[in-house]
């Protein structure tokens, strides 16, 4: 049996495991908003906004949930490791049954199961209905430590993508502290372009730092 790595949207019974790994993400990272213990963390509230219960301003989670594989399956594979996470990076479709598999589960919010497995990570989209600024959607990705340079960074990007493609969404664009050299790399490789800088945006410990904001323009370019 080996691992395998599921990337499908979150829905009100993955409230209490999405808590988990947010405040787990918080004790491990500064790059992120929310130092320890200071994330909202009720679950009534989370089961209403993984409901889509948000008002003006959709938020939508998408999770990396870790599973138990079977022999036999045909998905989007990696690189096996036995001692511990797979490194999901060079994948390629095949039917060789021996490394990881990566599948994408699109069902929405209403259709989706319990949990099967732990989550590796996850991915917030933000998007508002109001006409001016229906094309575009803000994002902010969390994954564990313990997963980090595996390529699971990269599987989100290419799920928001996609996601963002089939809704009309034309630009896609973050926030990211300049100090965190990994990941603007990842973002940089992926096709964002640096749009800003917000000199002194965050404070770590007793340093103020600088934050980039950074997009990528899906549509057609102009002339």
């Amino acid at each position: 049996m080996r691992n395998q790595i599921t990337l499908r949207q979150a829905g009100p019974q993955d409230a209490e495991a999405l808590i988990a790994l947010m405040k787990q993400l918080d004790d491990e990272t500064d790059y992120l908003l929310y130092e320890s213990g200071e994330r909202p963390a009720d679950v009534k509230e989370w089961r209403r906004i993984l409901s889509g219960d948000t008002g003006d301003l959709n938020r939508t989670f998408f999770v990396a949930e870790i599973r138990q594989g079977t022999q036999g399956t045909h998905d989007t594979q990696g690189t096996h490791d036995p001692n511990g996470p797979h490194d999901l990076r060079g994948r390629q479709e095949t039917h060789d049954p021996l490394g990881p598999q990566v599948t994408y589960d699109s069902k929405d919010r209403q259709e989706t199961r319990a949990p099967q497995g732990p989550l590796a990570g996850y991915l917030e989209v933000r998007t508002m209905d109001w006409k001016k600024v229906q094309h575009r959607a803000y994002f902010v990705i969390g994954i564990q430590k313990e997963w980090g340079g595996k390529g699971l960074g990269s599987l989100f990007l290419e799920y928001l993508e996609r996601w963002a493609r089939e809704r009309n969404i034309r630009r896609i664009w973050l926030t990211v502290i300049a100090d965190n050299h990994k990941a603007v790399k990842l973002y940089e490789k992926a096709g964002y372009v640096t749009e800003g800088k917000h000199p002194r945006s965050m404070k770590l410990g007793e340093h103020f730092v600088d934050e980039l904001t950074m997009g990528k323009w899906l549509g057609a370019q102009e002339k």
